[in-house]
């Protein structure tokens, strides 16, 4: 395997494509005489080391194989001349042609005529050939050759070349004449001991005298070189400490090709990556960095102006460090260099319509603007994607072009990119192309890849969209292995989200799957599956089912991992069970003791099953020790820490369960019955995936509870679900009705209603905006996201275990909250349309025509010791004037509305009598209110009624019919800066005195 511009492997595959992609570039600008020379060391390597020239010396010292076309053949005087030539092997006449012919059926029978009819033996004849052939139309031209020649017949296609040139020992040819990039040189072969390759090498050279000189030569030092290098952002090998050897050899060898231009330039860099990554600097290295740069205008190959672009990228970052005697006004000409050839390279190939090759420069371009973009100090979000949007575009005419590369390198970025808004849509566009060319599986492994870097970089919820996509894609028979793969790391995902029912139904999908598929390559996806899913049940405090699960895991493992045993490391299951056992123990011990025996002795059958009794004996004997010493507060505080539902909340009369997610608390209870069990859990884990699919939206949710009593009817028919809120809804309570039927693979809809209608309670989004949004996620597949093989029911059946009456509990443990970490965490950024201009003008406009109606009780009121005292507390709670004000206006209007004793018919005459008050401005002869009538209860009040007024003139609504305040108030303070917004103003009340 080689190594990418990140320094990871590549594979033999992808580096076979990368090949194959040179050889057709090697076609496209009629490179016979290249082709003739890589046909000739190739077939010296692989098939014969006695190749022969048709004449003796040239002259006096002879050409020395450098110059193809001067070899005379047997051939010399027919039309092969310049394109064959002879080799023996075992005592047998070998004549190999090349040809970079498209017709290679009419053109390889031309070729053996004219070789058969020079007269001189023939054993066997080799063709080689950049372009592919396939097998039968190979089968045929050979047995025509023995009938009509009677002669054996090879052909080495471009797809047969490509993969014979990926061994290390005869890369080199690749390097040296299809210009293949640096980076993509393959790793040496595996070895052991003191006869490994590196040692060998190293070994060699260190007792050979003559200075290294060939390109066969420059490989071997380079691979060394890599070897000794290591993994730059890991610990140094031992062989770092070889490294000064192996740079001054490829110095040498540099000095020795200073008239090889192509050799010298792979030299400098080589020279550069392995001096920066492995010594941190690049000083020392300038005069060769300076030549390799130099001659960045008249580079024709696009894998050299890759090379240029990558090495360029690297001294670029030495410069910012200040390791290398370089300035920013070299970088920037050597980069405008770049871009320039660049440029005029994908013109001049357009020109000719090499699609290949204008794929590839356009792909090296777009890195290059990539960098000069960030050079300069812009944001990723803000880079154009338009260059490899062409690309994607014409990609179809380039079939060559390794677009597998192409995508791995965008995934590369993903980190970087994934804010820009076009991102997502490149990667969609390259990844239909992929399908196409390799099938929906690579699809999906584009999308894995991704998601491992959203996952890196803390992004999780993006991570968790893409590894859905794969699993989706995956999901076919040849490629359901990699699709459970996804699953179980789409349950883990979930799991730290805290979403920890998502996460048991994409655990329970995965063995569910596994356990009803025939290929016995998944069937360890049913212990990892009900591994996780136990695990969810841990972290519910179902530790009943919890050592059910771990009891079929158990089975599972001992059947399908013949490592099973030997899995005792950190995050083994046997290490993870006997942490679990030791703490249930203990917990049940100190405040479930009429459980203890049971549990005890479950405990004792899993120790048996795994032969680990006494280790088990030995855990649950040390967790008491550990917890009796700490205490049993501090015990229940790291559970409650922890869990989502009080231990053993499987054996209550009514379970329940709670999370934290979006600025929600949920809490949710239902009667402990399996059917209601199972409908319940099934809606949770809908509500959570759900969840996680819209965290990135601003769904503009209020911070508040959610407080959940379900239950299950088994004569719902007219309707798929009941639900309606408590009257006085002060507890913010909601009774939800669920269907008892499971629909097994069947896609059901009413669960996505019935979750828009608890979410629409606690958000301020409008409700047309609130339906585009639920749109949207359908459109981008969140059905798939709620259905995987099976219904949450159908799958928990399948692994479940006998379930357990509710049991009465002689003692009650203390009362559990569970205080589990809040992963997904509330917006407080801005809410949508605010603006500090438009808060400020909207207060102006407050502080005017609040006051205009009122004036005489603002006078009246700013001498009120009584209200100034009132006033004086909530300014101290953060109450701005214009709060006060607004405050006193409501409570001033409402009382002289109702005052008015006047019988409203209809809603418009009600606005109408309103809007005649708020337009009447008060004199000697209104009555005013007392000071009493404005006392603090009133003034919170009114301030509350007329947040509401707020979120309306902000575009937003509020969908409670008892509002709660509390959590509007929060709102608008944290998104709208509510309670901090001011501007300067006269006093209103004309305060006349000082505030007792």
């Amino acid at each position: 395997m080689g190594y990418g511009e990140d320094g990871c492997m590549s594979d033999p595959v992808q580096l076979a494509s990368q090949i194959r992609f040179s050889l057709q570039q090697l076609s496209e600008r009629n490179g016979q005489h290249e082709f003739e020379h890589l046909c000739r060391h190739l077939a010296r390597a692989r098939i014969c080391s006695n190749l022969l020239p048709g004449t003796g010396p040239v002259q006096a010292g002879g050409d020395q194989g450098r110059d193809f076309e001067t070899y005379k053949t047997f051939l010399e005087n027919k039309s092969l001349k310049g394109r064959a030539f002879i080799g023996l092997a075992s005592e047998k006449s070998l004549v190999f042609a090349c040809t970079l012919e498209k017709s290679l059926p009419t053109k390889i029978k031309k070729d053996v005529a004219t070789i058969k009819s020079s007269g001189s033996p023939v054993d066997m004849i080799y063709v080689f050939a950049t372009k592919d052939l396939n097998v039968a139309k190979r089968h045929e031209l050979q047995e025509w050759c023995l009938a009509n020649h009677s002669t054996p017949l090879e052909i080495l296609d471009g797809a047969a070349i490509s993969e014979m040139l990926v061994d290390h020992d005869v890369f080199w040819i690749a390097e040296r004449f299809l210009h293949i990039p640096s980076e993509l040189r393959p790793s040496p072969p595996e070895g052991a001991g003191e006869e490994d390759w590196y040692t060998l090498t190293l070994r060699r050279w260190q007792q050979r005298t003559a200075e290294p000189e060939t390109f066969a030569d420059f490989a071997e030092l380079s691979s060394a070189g890599r070897m000794a290098l290591g993994d730059p952002n890991g610990e140094a090998p031992p062989e770092r400490q070889d490294l000064p050897f192996w740079l001054e050899k490829i110095q040498q060898l540099l000095v020795k090709n200073a008239d090889f231009p192509l050799l010298r330039r792979k030299a400098a860099y080589e020279l550069g990556v392995l001096q920066l990554r492995g010594t941190g600097t690049l000083k020392g290295q300038e005069p060769n960095l300076q030549l390799f740069f130099s001659e960045i205008p008249g580079l024709e190959d696009a894998s050299e102006l890759k090379d240029a672009q990558v090495l360029l990228a690297y001294v670029g970052a030495a410069v910012r460090q200040k390791i290398v005697e370089f300035g920013d006004l070299d970088i920037g000409k050597w980069h405008g260099e770049l871009k320039r050839r660049l440029q005029e390279r994908i013109q001049e190939s357009k020109k000719r319509e090499r699609w290949n090759e204008w794929c590839s420069l356009q792909e090296t371009c777009g890195f290059e603007e990539l960098r000069l973009h960030l050079w300069s100090g812009g944001a990723p979000k803000n880079f154009s994607l338009e260059r490899w949007f062409r690309l994607c575009e014409l990609s179809e005419r380039a079939p060559l072009f390794p677009l597998d590369d192409f995508m791995r390198s965008l995934n590369r970025l993903t980190d970087m990119l994934w804010d820009n808004p076009r991102f997502d849509e490149l990667t969609s566009r390259v990844e239909r192309h992929l399908a196409v060319r390799f099938g929906q599986f690579r699809v999906a492994d584009s999308c894995v890849e991704r998601a491992k870097k959203l996952s890196e970089s803390g992004n999780l919820i993006a991570a968790i969209r893409q590894l859905h996509k794969a699993k989706v894609e995956w999901f076919t028979a040849e490629t359901i292995k990699n699709s459970l793969g996804a699953l179980c790391w789409l349950s883990e995902q979930y799991r730290h989200l805290g979403l920890i029912f998502a996460s048991k139904y994409c655990a329970l999908s995965a063995a569910f799957i596994a356990l009803h598929s025939e290929g016995t390559d998944v069937k360890k996806f049913m212990y990892e599956g009900t591994e996780l899913a136990a695990f969810s049940d841990y972290l519910l405090g179902n530790w009943h089912s919890f050592l059910d699960m771990e009891q079929f895991t158990l089975v599972s493992h001992q059947q399908f991992n013949r490592h099973f045993e030997d899995e005792d490391g950190e995050n083994g299951f046997v290490t993870k069970l006997i942490f679990h056992v030791g703490i249930i123990f203990v917990v049940t011990k100190l405040f479930y003791p009429d459980l203890l025996e049971s549990a005890r002795n479950r405990i004792d059958r899993l120790g048996r099953s795994l032969g680990l009794e006494q280790v088990f004996t030995e855990t649950m004997q040390l967790a008491e020790t550990c917890w009796e010493t700490k205490g049993p507060a501090d015990l229940w505080s790291s559970i409650e820490g922890v869990l989502h539902g009080a231990p053993w909340n499987d054996l209550e009369k009514t379970r329940a369960t709670s999370w934290r997610s979006q600025g929600l608390t949920w809490k949710v209870s239902w009667p402990n019955k399996p059917d209601v069990t199972h409908a319940v859990e099934e809606f949770l884990s809908q509500l959570q995936i759900f969840l996680a699919d819209v965290a990135d939206l601003d769904l503009c949710l209020l911070r508040s509870t959610v407080e959940m009593r379900c239950f299950v009817n088994s004569d719902l028919k007219s309707k798929p679900y009941e639900i309606h809120y408590e009257p006085s809804n002060e507890e913010r309570i909601v009774v939800v009705g669920l269907s008892s039927k499971d629909y097994g693979r069947e896609f059901r809809p009413e669960p996505i209603a019935l979750i828009a209608s608890l979410l629409q309670h606690v958000s301020v989004l409008p409700r047309a905006k609130f339906m585009e949004i639920l749109e949207a996620r359908f459109k981008e597949g969140l059905a798939n996201k709620l259905l995987v093989g099976g219904s949450y029911r159908t799958c928990l059946k399948q692994f479940e275990g006998n379930s357990s009456n509710p049991v009465e509990f002689g003692s009650r443990a203390p009362s559990f909250q569970s205080q589990a970490e809040e992963v997904l965490l509330w917006n407080s950024g801005p809410g949508p349309g605010y603006s500090a201009e438009g808060s400020a003008k909207d207060i102006g406009a407050r502080y005017v025509g609040f006051a205009r109606p009122i004036r005489r009780t603002l006078e009246m009121l700013g001498s009120s010791p009584e209200f100034l005292t009132v006033a004086n507390r909530l300014h101290s709670e953060g109450w701005k004037d214009w709060h006060l004000l607004a405050a006193v206006f409501h409570v001033t209007m409402n009382e002289r509305i109702n005052s008015a004793r006047v019988n409203y018919v209809t809603q418009a005459e009600f606005k109408r009598q309103s809007k005649a008050f708020l337009d009447q401005e008060e004199t000697d002869n209104t009555g005013l209110l007392s000071p009493s009538s404005y006392s603090e209860e009133q003034l919170r009040f009114n301030l509350s009624a007329f947040a509401n007024s707020v979120l309306e003139t902000s575009g937003l609504e509020l969908h409670q019919e008892t509002p709660d305040t509390s959590a509007v108030l929060d709102f608008l303070g944290k998104r709208y800066n509510f309670w901090t917004d001011d501007v300067e103003h006269q006093d209103p009340f004309g305060r006349l005195a000082a505030i007792v």
